[in-house]
């Protein structure tokens, strides 16, 4: 196995990236991990002492997932589902969830191979960011970002049609009292960038190159999706990033 893709139920990405690995490096090299195989796994061995770190996961199909020091761990992992706890209580689900998050955060940390998408503070993998905290993020990285405002209440706060709730049918619609934010509407069609590394690829890359990477930097990714978007206003660009 050369390469080991961790991802949940629905990943199109993982997906995507599972088929083009096995396309260019043959389907033995490659092996795709749902969360739930990880979670309903029969066995798992973490050992951590003064001689280091060993693991041994053993999925239901027999399969061994032991990633070498030369194989690539594609991670997209977020957290652990708990089909097995649906009955427990909060209280139970929540101490499990803490549990199952420990172990995977340290057997991904103690890895000897290049993880993309590595475990960090702010969780398992790539940052699981509010839409406001990417686009301060943009900002502080250099990037024009989609102009945004945040209400406390929106049912007394006036906002102009230019704007949109950025949870389009949620609970944060105008007449209940929830913390919301608006961003504002970007018209005609997107453009997008992606950063891999110090690299960026896409039609703006010319004239973002530094601002992507910083902004990759600064938010730990090593692969980062960033969509451009026409702004209300002709003269501007709105850029609204997703880490993955």
């Amino acid at each position: 196995m050369a390469f080991l893709v961790l991802a949940h139920l629905g990943d199109d990405t993982a997906l995507g990236v599972s088929a083009a690995l096995r396309r260019k490096h043959g389907p033995e090299q490659v092996k795709l991990v749902s969360a739930e195989e990880l979670v309903l796994a029969p066995f798992w061995a973490h050992r951590l002492d003064e001689s280091g770190v060993t693991t041994e996961v053993r999925l239901s199909d027999g399969t061994a997932v032991s990633p070498r020091s030369g194989d690539v761990v594609f991670n997209r992992l977020v957290a652990p589902p708990l089909p097995q706890y649906a009955k427990a209580s909060p209280g139970d689900r929540d101490y499990a969830s803490c549990e199952i998050t420990a172990l995977w955060l340290s057997w991904l940390a103690s890895l000897r191979c290049p993880v993309v998408n590595p475990p960090g503070p702010a969780g398992l993998g790539a940052p699981a960011l509010s839409q406001s905290e990417w686009l301060h993020a943009a900002g502080a990285a250099g990037l024009p970002i989609q102009a945004y405002q945040f209400t406390t209440d929106p049912r007394w706060t006036p906002v102009s049609s230019d704007y949109s709730p950025s949870e389009p049918g949620g609970d944060s619609g105008p007449g209940r009292r929830r913390p919301t934010v608006y961003v504002e509407k970007l018209g005609g069609p997107r453009t997008v960038a992606l950063v891999a590394g110090s690299t960026v690829h896409g039609p703006l890359a010319f004239l973002f190159k530094e601002q992507l990477a910083r902004l990759a930097l600064a938010t730990h990714c090593d692969l980062l999706r960033v969509t451009f978007g026409r702004s209300s206003t002709p003269s501007d660009v709105g850029a609204a990033g997703r880490g993955w």
